[in-house]
């Protein structure tokens, strides 16, 4: 998918040095594309507008596109739920791990990055943000 105006996008998060959704801005910052500077690609300057007052104009490269979830059923299934995320997911007849508790949060968002659901996590203790694939999410029953 390419960037066009109106789309969501966020700069990028991880390099090759960094597991994906290991780093996230406190707040995240999600923006608006405003406008592009050439046909949308990686060597192209794209504007986005951010919902803190923030413009930035960028390489495409150096950016996420943000997508919407294929699946409201995913979504919905997801969203507002109280969660924690699996170190590793459990794979019987293997048990899971699980993050320690002081990141049990509360799912913000459900969209999409680099074709792959993920979801937006806002700890409970803390208030800090976390990203995780959904595979790599424990929906809590008891919350």
């Amino acid at each position: 998918m390419a960037f066009v105006v109106g789309s969501r996008a966020r700069v990028k998060l991880s390099s090759p040095a960094l597991a994906a959704g290991v780093l996230c801005p406190q707040p995240p910052l999600l923006g608006v594309v405003q406008a592009i500077t050439g046909g949308g690609g990686d060597a192209d300057t794209i504007t986005v507008a951010f919902a803190d007052g923030r413009v930035v104009a960028v390489l495409g490269a150096a950016l996420d596109l943000i997508g919407d979830v294929a699946s409201s059923v995913i979504r919905n299934g997801f969203l507002d739920r109280v969660v924690n995320g699996w170190i590793t997911p459990p794979n019987p007849p293997a048990a899971g791990v699980p993050y320690m508790s002081s990141y049990t949060g509360r799912i913000t968002d459900v969209y999409t990055v680099n074709g792959a659901d993920t979801v937006l996590v806002a700890a409970l203790q803390n208030g800090m943000f976390y990203e995780l694939l959904t595979a790599n999410v424990n929906i809590l029953g008891d919350r």
